[in-house]
């Protein structure tokens, strides 16, 4: 089984405003969320664990490596979408300042371009190449601790779908999105499971 777990939530993430590449660290909920999913995991018999190496990741790590006992390595092809000049902004300040591309982003992703960072259609590439990798190695369960945008990248790499399903996923902090492989063919057992974090509110796509 490949168990993709997004981050615990941060200040940034409640609040709105774009992360990217910026290291945010775990709010005290999203060090919580990250227990959860580690008791979650515990039994679950993994291999090893693969992380962004940004700290909002490796934070939602180590405490899986705390329950699992097995080792962390850090992988810089699972960091977050680069989003340029809009990290460290809140989307109405990205409306404001940035109208068109933010209307592409929400309207129409394969078009969508970050100014001084990353278009979709390359952390498409990227984050599929590298879970592509991982799995082909390690033929063992494994976790891959990432962000939200580049496990919504990997599902639609999986599924075969167009960036323009970039919105029809949703993908909440420290959910587990569960995948199992034969010969390198992909079928989703669980998307967005949240199961262990005893919340059943719904959150925005943020």
């Amino acid at each position: 089984m490949i168990y993709l777990v997004r981050h615990g939530q941060t200040k940034w993430n409640k609040g709105g405003v774009f992360r990217g590449h910026k290291d945010i660290p775990l709010d005290s909920y999203g060090l919580k969320q990250a227990e959860y999913v580690a008791e979650y995991l515990k039994e679950a018999n993994i291999y090893k664990i693969f992380s962004s190496p940004l700290s909002r990741a490796t934070q939602t790590a180590d405490a899986i490596t705390k329950a699992t006992k097995k080792e962390i390595e850090i992988v810089d092809g699972l960091i977050d979408l680069h989003f340029g000049k809009w990290e460290g902004h809140e989307i109405d300040w990205v409306i404001k300042n940035d109208p068109w591309n933010y209307h592409l982003y929400r309207k129409e992703p394969e078009k969508a371009l970050f100014p001084e960072g990353e278009s979709l259609a390359s952390c498409l590439e990227r984050s599929y190449r590298t879970f592509y990798s991982l799995v082909e190695k390690y033929q063992d369960n494994i976790v891959i601790v990432t962000h939200r945008v580049i496990i919504k990248m990997i599902l639609i790499g999986v599924l075969g779908l167009s960036l323009n399903a970039f919105w029809q996923i949703h993908i909440d902090t420290c959910s587990t999105t569960e995948i199992t492989q034969k010969n390198m063919h992909f079928v989703i057992r669980k998307m967005n499971n949240t199961c262990h974090l005893n919340d059943n509110e719904l959150k925005p796509d943020f």
